[in-house]
């Protein structure tokens, strides 16, 4: 097995108060899936990621990450190799300019100037924002700040990439960008979104939770088949799934 990979068994994770905000979940990530996680407000989806970025600690169960398990003395380690971009890119975003921002893990991982450089211009490249590199970053627009908060995410070549509703509040155009770069990657990425048609078009495989509990695992399109589980889930059909489902339909009458 590629140490590119997720497993976690059996976790649990509480909130002050008792409210369980993850409850027995297990599954099983491997090397360059891109794999979505979907479920109502408040199913679990962010507390999920964050405890597989070592953000917080799981209260039972186990999290590996490529044969290193998550604990708070691997967690410096763990977020090395799992890169977390946030849905709010203000909250990530937090050095003058652009190329300040993207430098600013590498030269925190120790790496000599050239190497810093070089992270920084490849991240850029990766985007598709070579022309933002001098830009001050409270001046970006939405979709450019969320592209930075991608490249900063890159320059520190993780194995694994988290992303918490990364189309939220874009613009089309600013969409379809993130879905382009996205597509590009060659990483392990979990994608938690209520962005269906996104999923329907980057993730064959999607994990949905409810009340902290995973109650489907499996291909995007069986999810989104299965009108009972979607209600259950509060999620809503994707037009494309829709759109496919009744072509599929109409092919199965014309052969009868």
């Amino acid at each position: 097995m590629s140490h590119h990979y997720i497993k976690t068994e059996n976790l649990e994770y509480s909130y002050y108060g008792g409210a369980k905000a993850i409850d027995d979940i297990s599954f099983l990530i491997t090397h360059g899936e891109k794999v979505a996680l979907v479920g109502a407000n408040g199913a679990g989806k962010s507390t999920l990621l964050m405890l597989l970025n070592a953000l917080k600690f799981a209260q039972k169960g186990t999290i590996d990450i490529g044969n290193t398990f998550v604990t708070e003395k691997t967690a410096k380690f763990i977020r090395q190799k799992v890169g977390f971009i946030f849905q709010n890119s203000d909250n990530q975003l937090f050095m003058p300019t652009v190329s300040d921002e993207i430098a600013f893990g590498p030269i925190n991982m120790g790496l000599p100037k050239e190497e810093v450089e070089r992270r920084t211009d490849m991240a850029l490249q990766r985007v598709g924002c070579e022309s933002l590199k001098n830009n001050i970053t409270s001046h970006l627009s939405g979709g450019q700040k969320r592209s930075i908060a991608i490249a900063s995410v890159l320059a520190m070549e993780p194995e694994i990439l988290l992303m918490d509703e990364p189309s939220s509040n874009l613009d089309p155009f600013s969409r379809r960008l993130l879905i382009n770069q996205i597509k590009s990657f060659t990483h392990t990425c979990v994608i938690a979104t209520h962005d269906l048609e996104m999923v329907w078009e980057l993730c064959p495989r999607s994990i949905a939770i409810s009340n902290g509990k995973i109650v489907f695992d499996g291909l995007s399109k069986e999810l989104f088949y299965n009108q009972e589980l979607l209600n259950e889930c509060h999620l809503e059909q994707p037009y494309l799934a829709k759109i496919e489902q009744m072509k599929e339909a109409e092919k199965i009458r014309s052969a009868n």
